[in-house]
């Protein structure tokens, strides 16, 4: 059976996680905003067919897309139409693509978030053996999601008080689209 001593420790490492996994989940919905108010200005910008469709041409001139992707006939609207102030659709396309990168970043650290819990229950039920402790946590750090293992909190050293102190990673200079 897994000491208390072990089992305290693995705690300390689910706070950490926790810690972590707060922290990724602000700066991914921080990131999402931003995409998502970018994605509503391109929209807003962009030009509108006569049946209300809002289209990009793309950065060649050639072709002009739909915001849902769909390619645009020469027939409905010529390329020279629309101006070159507008959005193009590299960059809308790279916006949407980048919010459905997010949107999955999001999905896995939530899909982390249950393995930690879980890992909680578990160890909350008393009886754990060793050998499993240490299976617990080798399958949490495989789950760990890579933006969640950015922030997580490192329990190397420890305040007077037994809890994890952080990384040290500035989270107030994020990366702005």
């Amino acid at each position: 059976m897994a000491t208390a001593t072990q089992i305290e420790k693995f705690e300390i490492k689910l706070d950490s996680y926790d810690e972590g996994i707060v922290i990724a989940l602000m700066e991914n919905q921080e990131l999402l905003d931003t995409v998502r108010n970018d994605i509503a200005a391109m929209l807003a910008q962009a030009y509108v067919l006569e049946d209300g469709r809002r289209v990009f041409k793309t950065e060649d001139g050639k072709q002009v897309f739909d915001e849902f992707g769909t390619e645009v006939q020469a027939g409905e609207v010529d390329p020279l139409q629309i101006d070159d102030s507008r959005p193009s659709w590299e960059a809308f396309s790279a916006k949407n693509d980048l919010e459905q990168s997010l949107e999955a970043e999001r999905a896995q650290i939530f899909e982390f978030q249950e393995k930690v819990d879980n890992a909680r229950e578990l160890i909350a039920e008393g009886e754990i053996s060793e050998a499993d402790l240490e299976a617990l946590d080798a399958d949490l750090l495989d789950a760990m999601s890579a933006t969640v293992r950015g922030f997580r909190i490192h329990c190397g050293n420890t305040r007077p008080n037994g809890r994890c102190h952080g990384s040290g990673r500035d989270v107030t200079n994020t990366k702005k689209l």
